[in-house]
């Protein structure tokens, strides 16, 4: 009952298998060119970002530098001219119009309706030079456990 197997069958099924092989083979090389190009290219599109990166940071700091000079320029100019009337010279008052440092302040804190504290202290604020100040602002700085007269 052995089927008698003839060599023409196993050269056929020998080709068949090198072509399976073959073509396995050249997706192989195919998907390594794929994955070395992909490569390639965020390598080279790194290395532009990363060099156009730097060179802003330079042109940005430089920039800033020019920006300081011309400022230092400006204010030198100024004080040549008009001495040091055009700008402005701020000072510190109490209630009692003597300089702010070294006084002890009463300062009252009062709750309002939504539950938050409001302090409020008296101070006067002179310009004694000549030029104008522009906006002003004021920030203060506390113990971190102040307490809060709940």
């Amino acid at each position: 009952m052995d089927e008698e197997i003839r060599p023409s069958t196993y050269k056929a099924s020998l080709d068949a298998l090198k072509r399976r092989i073959t073509a396995t083979e050249k997706r192989f090389e195919d998907v390594k060119w794929y994955i070395g190009g992909a490569s390639l290219i965020f390598s080279a599109l790194t290395l532009v970002l990363g060099w156009n990166f730097s060179g802003d940071r330079k042109e940005l700091r430089d920039a800033v530098n020019d920006m300081k000079t011309d400022v230092r320029e400006l204010e030198d100019r100024l004080r040549e001219q008009y001495g040091q009337a055009a700008f402005p010279q701020l000072a510190l008052l109490g209630s009692d119009a003597r300089p702010l440092a070294g006084q002890q302040v009463q300062a009252e804190v009062k709750r309002t309706n939504d539950g938050t504290a409001q302090l409020s202290f008296p101070w006067a604020l002179r310009n004694t030079g000549k030029g104008a100040t522009g906006p002003v602002w004021m920030k203060l700085f506390t113990q971190k456990d102040m307490p809060t007269f709940a």
